[in-house]
C-alpha cells in the first residue's frame, strides 16, 4: 500500500481493507501505522544485523573486521542492486519522505554502534591514536552513506565507481591504511 500511494497517502483502513484483517486486529499488533513502518524497517535491517553479528563473533582483529564489513556490505548491495535500485526510487518519491527519513535515521544509528564497537576494538589493539571514537564513527557513517547526486548513482556507472573510489580512498587517508587495504575493484556494478 505504501508503494502505490505513499506513506501519508495511505490510512490504517486502506491497510486493514487491503490485508482482509478487522481494524481491531490491526490495532492489537501496532498502535499507529507508524509503529507498522518501524516494524518493517526493523525487517529491512535484519539482514545487515545478521552480517555485522557474524563478523563481530569472528576471533579477528579490529581491522579484518573493519575490512570484512566493508566487503560483505558491499556483496550484499552487488547481490540486491536490482532490488535497491527499485528501492532507492520508490523511497525518493515526496510521499515516501517519511519512510525515508525514519529508514536512513536507523540506518546511521545501526551503522554508528557497529563502527564505534570496531574502532574501540583498533584503538584497544594499538592500530588508532584516535580521543573521540564516537565522532569519528559519526563521520565515517555520513560519508559512507552520501550518495551525491541519487540519479547519477542508480544510472552512471561511471559516478558509481568514482564515488566508491572516493571513499575508499577517504577511509584509507582518515585510518590511516596502506593505499591498497581495501580493494572495492569486485563491488563495481
Amino acid at each position: 500500500m505504501f508503494s502505490i500511494n505513499g506513506f501519508d497517502e495511505t490510512s490504517v483502513n486502506d491497510i486493514v481493507k487491503e490485508v482482509g484483517i478487522a481494524k481491531g486486529t490491526f490495532y492489537h499488533y501496532f498502535k499507529s501505522k507508524d509503529e507498522l513502518l518501524d516494524q518493517m524497517i526493523d525487517i529491512m535491517m535484519e539482514g545487515y544485523q545478521g552480517i555485522v553479528n557474524e563478523i563481530m563473533e569472528k576471533d579477528i582483529n579490529g581491522l579484518e573486521k573493519l575490512k570484512l564489513l566493508f566487503e560483505k556490505i558491499y556483496e550484499s548491495k552487488l547481490k540486491e542492486k536490482e532490488y535497491l535500485n527499485s528501492l532507492m526510487n520508490f523511497l525518493l518519491k515526496k510521499e515516501n519522505e517519511k519512510i525515508y527519513q525514519k529508514l536512513t535515521r536507523k540506518r546511521f544509528e545501526f551503522m554508528d554502534e557497529t563502527f564505534s564497537k570496531i574502532i574501540y576494538q583498533v584503538k584497544k589493539e594499538g592500530n588508532f591514536k584516535i580521543e573521540n571514537v564516537e565522532e569519528l564513527s559519526s563521520h565515517l557513517v555520513v560519508m559512507l552513506s552520501y550518495t551525491g547526486d541519487i540519479e547519477k548513482l542508480l544510472n552512471d556507472r561511471g559516478y558509481r565507481e568514482k564515488m566508491l573510489e572516493a571513499k575508499k580512498d577517504i577511509l584509507i587517508k582518515v585510518l590511516g591504511l596502506e593505499h591498497d587495504y581495501f580493494n572495492f575493484d569486485k563491488f563495481k556494478w
